[in-house]
């Protein structure tokens, strides 16, 4: 039994052994005593106390919770003792300075010939296939993740396939060790001249930083260098600390590289003036700075109120529509799955429940897989939407990391299940079928009527019905249902899939008033096209309700009012011929003429298609002609 000791690094609370606790105790002190005489010495000491503190990290389980004494030995091991280093800082002050990294060269290419390609199940985010890369390859994780991110995107998903059988191929591990060479992009603040944006990008890829602020300025030209600066600006962190600057370079991050850092910061500052060139070169950059500080200075306080003001009403924007966007398509699908209907909620208006399809015959044709993926095609970015607006809104990222990748690839999951039923449901509607009957009904010299019997869909309006003359003595009507299939013989089939009656009550033809879809029928936009052929000189009565399915009410004429059905007609070969109309006209048939009482106007305004003639009278007056249910709008307001 050992005594374990709670410790507190970088604010970290760790268990730590007894005889491991004396041991970093004393390597701690050993530390801060070489350091103390070190400028800005609490800052080098907090970086060390949170490197310390990230390696013991690492060393923790779920089945390990205390540090031992072989703990602190690893430590001491990778970062170095200030007795390492002692030795050789004559030499390093001399000039003589050797870079760390090519003192771990020797180890870092020996570790790299046995590196093999693991998954990283200790950074992962999601199945740690990137992050496997990023250790392989010796780079931040960042990058093959944003990497694969942009070829996702560009490949419609399909490369997400590649992604789950990498997931599958490659073993995981979780005792993949930190890189210590790996770079990350700060911005450096040291060599700034505006936002140290240049100088970061240049110290990442070991570049002339001249040449750099040199290719920002040429991209500049063509408005993106500008752009890339102010997203480089906004997205990478300042190297604040010695850790972060070493990171920066891709140094370990060692005692003898902290101290040579320093060190290498103190000759910087103690070198001499810049030469002319350099001033030159540099003046136009920092003649913005001083602009751009100077206007922040004046503006700062100001500015920072209008940036939370346009920030808080973005996010309410982007929260509002993401909300409002989820929660309709919540409401779409309670309606296709029949929880509710339209017009239940609906109250401001009896039409919104006219949504076009059976919905039944819907469900039916698209499997509920096809369905569901659908559904979180166009769920997962309003949910992504409003989780934008409240991060906006909170200064910072309101939800986990691993949520946001599993919706991520959630999204691109269902877009590739989508993608691949398209083309079957596409197939299914290839060919053109029809079922074609014809009947006939006596009269026996009586007076026909035409009514509507109300049964079949409300929503689905795809019946017609044309009424015509002929030479002949009973009432025929032929019917043709077309409807869509993978063959013209399944196109057919699927044509049998409605049904539609007109029946013979005595003198009165019933006439559904739509189609009905028959129990497990599947939609493949079944339409219904009647021909109903009177024999001329009979006479028949055309109920109101049949404008809904009649097409041809206008005859060869402009159409009739309202008023006029339930007259009783005479088919001739010119058209219908109204017997009893009130309203008789030259050739007694009827047009659809409303008249507006609109007075002293000068101009017309028009927006459609219309054929419009405007004749000179005594009086103002405007008529619409036309079939009755074709919705026109008008208004009129001073002058027009």
């Amino acid at each position: 039994m050992k005594k374990n000791i709670s410790i507190n690094i970088s604010g970290i609370i760790f268990h730590i052994e007894e005889d491991g606790y004396e041991t970093l105790r004393k390597y701690l002190d050993s530390i801060k005593r070489y350091f103390a005489t070190f400028e800005d010495s609490s800052e080098i000491l907090a970086d060390i106390e949170s490197r310390i503190a990230e390696i013991f990290l690492a060393k923790l389980n779920e089945g390990k919770q205390v540090i031992t004494a072989e703990d602190v030995s690893s430590l001491m091991a990778t970062m170095g003792s200030v007795n390492d280093f002692k030795a050789a800082e004559e030499q390093e002050f001399a000039g003589d300075y050797t870079n760390p990294a090519d003192t771990n060269k020797t180890h870092t290419e020996s570790k790299s010939a046995a590196r093999k390609l693991l998954r990283d199940t200790k950074r992962k985010i999601l199945g740690g296939v990137c992050a496997g890369f990023a250790h392989y390859f010796n780079i931040d994780p960042v990058w093959p993740r944003l990497l694969f991110a942009l070829l996702v995107l560009g490949s419609y998903g399909s490369l997400l396939l590649i992604y789950i059988i990498l997931w599958i191929v490659l073993p995981g591990s979780a005792e993949l060790e930190d890189e210590p060479t790996v770079k990350k992009m700060f911005r450096d603040p040291e060599r700034k001249v505006i936002g140290g944006v240049a100088s970061g990008v240049a110290a990442f890829f070991g570049a002339d930083i001249a040449i750099i602020r040199l290719m920002f300025v040429i991209f500049a030209i063509f408005g993106v260098g500008f752009l890339a600066y102010i997203i480089l600006w906004i997205v990478l962190p300042e190297a604040k600390t010695i850790t972060e600057k070493m990171q920066m370079q891709g140094e370990p991050v060692t005692l003898s590289n902290i101290e040579s850092t320093v060190k290498k910061g103190l000759n910087e500052k103690e070198q001499g003036e810049e030469s002319l060139l350099a001033k030159i070169v540099l003046f136009p950059f920092r003649l913005i700075a001083m602009v751009i500080n100077g206007t922040s200075a004046m503006l700062g306080p100001l500015f920072k109120v209008v940036v939370d003001v346009f920030r808080v009403a973005i996010g309410i924007v982007l929260s509002l529509t993401g909300l409002f966007g989820m929660l309709s398509l919540l409401f779409t699908m309670g309606v296709i799955f029949g929880f509710f209907h339209l017009n239940d909620w609906a109250w401001w208006s009896a039409n919104v429940g006219e949504v076009g399809l059976p919905l039944e015959a819907f469900r039916n044709t698209f499997p509920m897989w096809t369905i569901i993926f659908a559904f979180l095609v166009a769920f997962i970015p309003a949910l992504f939407i409003n989780l934008i607006g409240n991060s906006i809104i909170a200064k910072r990222i309101t939800f986990n990391p691993l949520v946001g990748w599993s919706l991520f690839v959630l999204f691109f999951i269902s877009i590739a299940a989508v993608g691949i039923s398209v083309p079957q449901m596409v197939y299914a509607f290839k060919e053109e079928g029809e079922y074609k009957t014809e009947k006939t009904f006596t009269t026996n010299g009586k007076t026909t009527v035409l009514r509507v019997n109300e049964v079949g869909l409300d929503d689905y309006d795809m019946t017609s019905l044309i009424l015509k003359g002929y030479e002949g003595t009973d009432i025929k009507l032929i019917q043709r249902i077309e409807a869509q299939g993978n063959t013209r013989k399944v196109a057919a089939e699927n044509a049998q899939m409605v049904d539609y009656n007109v029946v013979q009550q005595d003198s009165i033809l019933l006439f559904d008033s739509n189609m009905t879809f028959k129990p497990e029928a599947k939609f493949r936009a079944q339409r219904l096209h009647m021909e109903l052929y009177i024999p001329y000189n009979t006479l028949f009565v055309i109920e109101e309700p049949m404008w809904r399915i009649i097409d041809n009410w206008y005859g060869d004429y402009d159409g009739y009012a309202d008023s006029d059905f339930d007259k009783t007609w005479r088919m001739t070969a010119n058209g219908f011929e109204c017997i009893n109309c009130e309203h008789p006209t030259e050739t007694q048939k009827i047009r659809l003429s409303d008249q507006y009482g609109l007075q002293n106007f000068a101009r017309v305004d028009l927006t459609g298609i219309f054929d419009v003639e405007i004749t000179q009278g005594e009086t103002y007056a405007v008529q619409l002609d036309g079939p009755e249910k074709e919705k026109v709008a008008l208004f009129h307001s001073t002058g027009r």
